[in-house]
């Protein structure tokens, strides 16, 4: 009879070690998935500020570009004024010298 109670003491006290360990281990893993979720929040904060960075960087490259484009454009339409304006000159001269 004593040693059935003696086993039933360890038991009970094994359990109520087991209970004790699981009850100071559920605080420390509740801390640890708060730090999680907190590490979690921070870093898709930091990803939507890298993309709109992303964004405006995009944004500013097809702004220097379509200004890239018109000048070219204008470059180009001026280069073909000047062309013309250069053919009509020499239109006139053919023109003038056929008259004297």
């Amino acid at each position: 009879m004593a040693r059935a109670q003696a086993s039933e003491l360890q038991a009970t006290s094994r359990s109520a070690l087991y209970r004790a360990g699981w009850l100071r281990m559920r605080p420390a893993s509740e801390r640890r998935r708060e730090a999680v979720d907190a590490h979690v929040r921070h870093l898709s904060i930091r990803l939507a500020e890298l993309e709109e960075e992303r964004d405006l960087a995009v944004r500013e490259r097809d702004e220097h570009a379509i200004a890239w484009r018109r000048m070219l454009r204008e470059a180009r339409l001026d280069g073909e004024m000047a062309r013309r304006a250069r053919q009509l000159a020499r239109r006139y001269r053919r023109v003038c010298r056929r008259a004297d």
